[in-house]
């Protein structure tokens, strides 16, 4: 799954009750504009020049961890005018924000933004591993700050769209996601965003429409390949909704979410052992994910294998008590092996 993506839960009926659907929902966006440096080039006394050769050196590796490491040694060797300063502290908050290493980036794009407040996308990162550390309204302080630095920058007003969707002002999102995509109407994340937002709406066709126009302009975006296929199952269209699943597990085979929301369609469409192969699959790559134990639990019971069904309640109740508890005809079993807390 691309850093910056989190699994957001949405839910279909079955005979038995509630399945999860897992969406990707890309809160906040995945890093626009990281990259990183090499230790052994940054090795040394280095000049300006030397700092900015390995500083865009690093910028174009992709690896987190040598940006890190070069960004380290680059900022350690001191000097440097503020701006460059500035720039390396932001390469290095990117690169550990792609290592879901929140805090110490979160403390270097702080660093960037007071070294250079004139720049839009320090004030973006900074608001994005502010929303990623849960500290949403000041997240929203620092990309209203971003977007009055540069009006015209369409990934901010989707950031600032993500944002205000996890506040639940949806009508403040989607107007955010309307201006970004009026801005850049060939931005993928514009529309995958706006698309989550239409299901949240329970508008699935609008969604898949949105979905069909970021998948046709990145065409391996994996997390709207996922998206769509949920729209579809929300539809009760299980078989084109698979296909879908089908196609992002071809593209990333250890994709959680395609594994859960998969089963979860084959399990609507009574294929109850395929069902179950997803969901096991889900659980091997996150053992602590209660949904995956939870649809199990639907699908062995589905197939009256109680034993199985209450073990798995069980186990999605102990990691998440949000989720229900057995049917009744297993509740007084379920009550012996798990009393209430």
């Amino acid at each position: 799954m691309p850093v910056g993506s989190r699994l957001a839960f949405g839910f279909g009926f079955t005979s038995l009750g509630l399945v999860v659907l897992a969406l990707v929902a890309s809160f906040v966006l995945d890093p626009v504009g990281a990259q990183p440096v090499s230790p052994e080039n940054a090795s040394g006394p280095l000049s300006e020049e030397s700092k900015r050769t390995n500083l865009e050196w690093c910028l174009n590796t992709g690896q987190p961890d040598v940006v890190v490491g070069a960004c380290t040694i680059l900022i350690e060797a001191g000097g440097g005018d503020p701006g460059l300063r500035a720039a390396m502290h932001h390469a290095r908050a990117l690169a550990y924000r792609s290592q879901r290493n929140i805090a110490p980036g979160l403390e270097d794009a702080a660093k960037a933004v007071e070294l250079d407040q004139g720049k839009a996308a320090y004030w973006r990162t900074l608001a994005i591993l502010r929303a990623n550390s849960g500290e949403l309204n000041t997240a929203l302080e620092g990309i209203d700050e971003a977007i009055r630095r540069d009006p015209n920058d369409a990934i901010s007003f989707v950031v600032r769209g993500d944002i205000y969707r996890v506040l639940w002002r949806p009508e403040r999102g989607m107007d955010d996601y309307n201006t970004a995509l009026r801005i850049n109407p060939n931005l993928p994340e514009g529309y995958k965003s706006r698309a989550y937002a239409y299901l949240g709406f329970q508008e699935p066709m609008l969604a898949i429409r949105d979905y069909d126009h970021a998948i046709r302009l990145r065409p391996d975006y994996v997390d709207a390949v996922i998206d769509r296929g949920v729209a579809y199952d929300m539809m009760g269209q299980f078989e084109r909704a698979i296909e879908d699943f089908d196609l992002a597990l071809q593209m990333d085979p250890s994709h959680h979410a395609a594994h859960i929301s998969r089963g979860a369609s084959y399990l609507k469409l009574g294929r109850y052992r395929r069902a179950i192969e997803d969901f096991d699959r889900a659980i091997w790559l996150s053992p602590q994910h209660a949904p995956s134990y939870y649809n199990r639990a639907l699908a062995w019971a589905s197939l009256g294998d109680r034993e199985r069904a209450l073990a798995d309640f069980v186990q999605a109740r102990q990691l998440d008590q949000n989720f229900p508890e057995p049917p009744s005809e297993m509740y007084d079993r379920y009550r012996a092996d798990f009393p209430a807390r």
